[in-house]
């Protein structure tokens, strides 16, 4: 775009001055002008000048009837942009028009044009307002119908919890150690184990139905020359719901699956591993005591006599797509029987994410001893993996993946 002519120069400080002839200058008519000086080539700096020097009359107008016709023309849209002419600019053009010896029945009909083109643009304005105002509501409405239609992720866990919570079991094992010149010393491990057939076949971990192997209180009594009575140990299986306690907190074996009325059966375990003496506490590295590593073969698999169909909790075929932040839940019985305020079966479900998948599933669903053996059921009810062991955190727990479960089912059948 060239140099501005003079008379565009002339032209842009009468529309400012008009602006100002009511004694001050609206928004719309500051976005006129603005528009006005772009189509004129006025720099933005000598624009502001001019509105500085907007009161001052200007000396000399236009001699070419044209041109005077142009300036009253976009005189009268500057006036009208705010969509009312004010009494004072109707009389600004009445003493312009007489100037530029344009007739008063000219001036009406450049007015009835500004007027037009300020209602055409307000319409257009208000329309281009309305469909904003309807694609927003649009978005919104549409917003709201995926958040209101999204799953809820606790929701999804609830309606887990009451579906799949009936597949579950309390572990108790107890058994008694004995020494040849020591007291007998009476132990015990509880943990959680699931349904995985409708036959009654059952997994947990190992070190709930042979916790002497593991470490613990079991091994260092071994430890000390200690040795199990292996007609002492016991393991039982009360389900979910089922009455566990009597009213002096004791367990009562007749509601139980036991191995003792063989309405259970430990039918086979994941193969042992040792663990290497030089990773033992001191006081276990002894010729002949046998430690377990924690490694994945803590898995056990149990059989027991049910009577009629139960419910199952359904193994996932892998977990290798389990990903980090994946949600997970965690069905089981902490702290096991201590927790059992009302005496029955009342399993506790936590839930957390994936940290990572790796040979272990590490989860920061909160795991405590009695979990030990319980179902890792991924969002879509899967399981996924089996409550093992915790590092130290509860909210830092391991998980055997469900691919060692299949392993150990497949070895049994």
């Amino acid at each position: 775009m060239g140099e501005p002519s003079e008379s565009a120069h002339f032209a842009f400080q009468e529309l400012a001055r008009l602006a100002h002839a009511d004694g001050m200058m609206l928004d719309g008519e500051r976005s006129t002008l603005e528009r006005f000086a772009r189509h004129l080539g006025i720099p933005s700096h000598k624009a502001r000048r001019y509105y500085k020097l907007s009161r001052r009359r200007a000396r000399e107008f236009p001699e070419d009837p044209q041109r005077q016709l142009d300036l009253l023309v976009m005189l009268a849209r500057v006036a009208y942009s705010d969509g009312v002419l004010q009494e004072a600019e109707r009389r600004y053009f009445e003493r312009l028009t007489d100037e530029f010896g344009i007739p008063r029945t000219r001036l009406a009909h450049v007015l009835e044009q500004a007027e037009t083109h300020a209602d055409r643009h307000a319409r257009i304005e208000r329309r281009w307002l309305c469909a904003t105002a309807l694609g927003l509501l649009a978005a919104l409405t549409i917003t709201w119908i995926v958040l209101a239609n999204k799953p809820d992720e606790m929701t999804g866990f609830k309606e887990l919890d009451d579906r799949l919570r009936p597949s579950l079991l309390l572990v108790h094992t107890r058994f008694r150690l004995v020494h040849d010149h020591e007291p007998a010393r009476f132990q015990s491990a509880t943990g959680t184990a699931f349904f995985v057939s409708t036959d009654g076949l059952a997994i947990t971990n190992k070190h709930v139905v042979r916790p002497w192997l593991f470490s613990g209180s079991a091994q260092d009594l071994l430890a000390e020359g200690y040795r199990i009575d292996e007609a002492s140990v016991e393991t039982l299986a009360w389900q979910e719901g089922q009455r566990v306690l009597d009213d002096r907190r004791r367990p009562i074996d007749e509601t139980a699956f036991s191995t003792n009325s063989r309405t259970l059966q430990v039918v086979g375990t994941a193969p042992d591993a040792v663990l290497p003496m030089s990773e033992r506490a001191s006081h276990l590295r002894k010729e002949g005591l046998f430690c377990h590593a924690n490694d994945n073969g803590d898995l056990a698999l149990l059989r027991c006599t049910v009577r009629g169909p139960v419910v199952i909790a359904p193994l996932a075929a892998e977990s290798a797509s389990v990903r980090r932040l994946d949600p997970v839940m965690v069905l089981g019985y902490p702290r096991g029987l201590h927790l059992l305020e009302s005496n029955f079966a009342a399993s506790t479900p936590t839930v957390g994410r994936v940290r990572k998948n790796e040979a272990t599933i590490y989860v920061t669903a909160p795991i405590v001893p009695g979990n030990s053996g319980g179902p890792l059921f991924d969002h879509a009810g899967h399981v996924i993996g089996i409550a093992t062991r915790t590092f130290g955190s509860a909210t830092l727990a391991g998980c055997l993946r469900v691919e060692h479960a299949h392993a150990l089912l497949g070895q049994a059948r």
